[in-house]
């Protein structure tokens, strides 16, 4: 019970940022809501908190390996304080808004995706056609204006 009480916590972790939820996530709140899982208020329950808050930002920018996972727990508080402020806004806007808008926008793509190399520190969107192929762009330091016109005017490099 208490090992699904913390996958909760996670999954309501995640939703509260405006994090995207994946397929299990959703149907882990259906069946079970959010009745179960509590917020403690001692110490013990917010470093875990914070720490689902950190697996969950890692999901959604790194790549999943396992290694980049860990590295990221290594990195300094201000590499990742770096990662929260800037590159987790960037993936949000990718996921939220330059995916929907280019997969509507008549233009055979299916998403788009945000990616921070943690070893070589550089930003990409990966564009993956309705046909398989896949494009890489480099966003590298772009604020969200220049992620757009860097995404829309770049070709990019086949992946």
């Amino acid at each position: 019970m208490q090992e699904l009480n913390q996958t909760l916590v996670k999954i309501l972790s995640k939703q509260k940022l405006g994090l995207p939820l994946n397929s299990s996530e959703k149907a882990m709140l259906t069946l079970y809501g959010d009745t179960s899982a509590t917020f403690d208020t001692d110490a013990n329950a917010v470093a875990e908190l914070f720490d689902s808050l950190i697996v969950s930002i890692t999901d959604i920018i790194l790549p999943t390996e396992s290694a980049n996972l860990k590295q990221i727990e290594k990195l300094p508080d201000a590499e990742r304080q770096h990662i929260i402020d800037e590159c987790l806004p960037k993936a949000e806007f990718v996921e939220k808004y330059l995916s929907p808008m280019l997969a509507n926008a008549k233009m055979r793509i299916a998403k788009a995706k945000y990616q921070y190399d943690i070893n070589t520190h550089a930003e990409y969107v990966y564009i993956t056609y309705n046909s398989g192929f896949v494009r890489r762009v480099c966003v590298t330091a772009d604020s969200l204006q220049a992620l757009i016109l860097d995404v829309m005017n770049n070709k990019g490099e086949t992946v």
